[in-house]
């Protein structure tokens, strides 16, 4: 694969994380600039995350593979950047299959509606107010979201 480079095993994704971040970084933005798409930071945001809030599940049991919380920061972050504002703090539930480190999916093209592969792989996970309120307030402290939010509710008014 054109680009990619092969990372020795260092036993968890935060080593290569550390170890790599300024690369990471510069080469996530150089590929986003070179598609022609919008840069979505979630590399240093999580970084600062795992000091702030190291109680969450950031890396899935193998700390390789993203964690439901770092599924859900990814997700406030794309939801940001589509609609210029954070989602507001509720419960959660996302309905669908919810694959983990073993997943039974293979390169074989399956409808998106079928069945996971893996008869016990969850079909949902849930997210608490308390833990979506914890990430927003992060997120909207580092970035100033508040004032988007803010703007916005000043024009409907």
């Amino acid at each position: 694969m054109e680009g990619a480079s092969v990372i020795g095993r260092c036993g968890q994704l935060s080593d290569i994380f550390n170890y790599q971040k300024p690369y990471l970084v510069e080469r996530e933005s150089l590929a986003a600039q070179e598609a022609g798409i919008p840069y979505i930071e979630v590399s240093e945001t999580l970084q600062r995350l795992l000091e702030t809030e190291p109680g969450l599940s950031w890396f899935a049991d193998d700390g390789v593979h993203p964690g439901k919380h770092l599924a859900l920061l990814n997700a406030v972050v794309v939801h940001r950047a589509l609609h210029r504002t954070l989602p507001e703090p509720l419960p959660l539930t996302v309905k669908a299959p919810i694959y983990g480190t073993t997943s039974g999916v293979t390169e074989d093209l399956r409808s998106a509606q079928g069945p996971p592969p893996l008869p016990d792989t969850p079909t949902e996970i849930s997210y608490s107010p308390d833990t979506l309120k914890r990430l927003l307030a992060y997120i909207s402290n580092e970035t100033g979201i508040d004032d988007v939010r803010n703007d916005q509710a000043d024009a409907r008014r």
